[in-house]
């Protein structure tokens, strides 16, 4: 389109002499220009902020989807209930997900990233809502880590438990065998000394 009105002003150029519309004609074409350069330069920003928009987009999915499967491990793994080889299991996988939050952490990240790019080219109302979005993921997140953190205390103190008990079960049997030992010995003694 632009290459037509530029042909057919070279056109009109070419076929009056009259310099008033030469003047006029060679000022539209000029204006047109400008205007042509401006839609493209302005069509271009609105192509990358809608890029950056998806980007943010994405990337606030995948953080979310990140952190509600963190969730849900932390959920099955946070459970005290059991004995000691399945408190050990859970403190295994409770390792892992504090392994893994490094990746979390990489993908709130990204998601904060795109976000504060997006808010310069979002609308007042739109900015509010992302915000609200970006707030949610860090209390998310926030939560997650505490959460995290009372879980290993937990578990770490139910484990410890268990090796009280483990410890005070084998003082028991103890106690019971040298019992047994010592009234087996009485008992031998009694029956020798029932045999004299």
């Amino acid at each position: 389109a632009f290459d037509s009105v530029s042909d057919k002003t070279q056109l009109l150029l070419q076929s009056t002499s009259d310099s008033s519309i030469t003047s006029q004609l060679s000022q539209l074409n000029s204006r047109y220009t400008q205007l042509h350069a401006y839609t493209k330069d302005a069509v271009k920003k609105l192509e990358q902020q809608v890029e950056d928009h998806e980007q943010y987009k994405n990337a606030h999915a995948q953080c979310s989807s990140w952190l509600s499967n963190a969730q849900h491990q932390l959920l099955l793994t946070a459970d005290t209930a059991g004995d000691r080889e399945t408190i050990l299991k859970h403190i295994d996988s409770l390792h892992e997900l504090v392994v893994q939050r490094e990746e979390g952490s990489g993908l709130l990240h990204a998601a904060c990233t795109w976000g504060d790019k997006t808010l310069a080219s979002t609308s007042p109302r739109g900015a509010d809502t992302l915000r609200g979005e970006l707030s949610t993921l860090a209390a998310s997140w926030d939560a997650l880590g505490a959460a995290t953190s009372d879980a290993r205390v937990a578990l770490e103190s139910r484990l410890l438990q268990w090796s009280r008990w483990d410890d005070a079960a084998g003082a028991i049997e103890r106690w019971l065998r040298d019992t047994e030992r010592r009234l087996d010995t009485a008992a031998a003694t009694d029956n020798r000394n029932d045999d004299l």
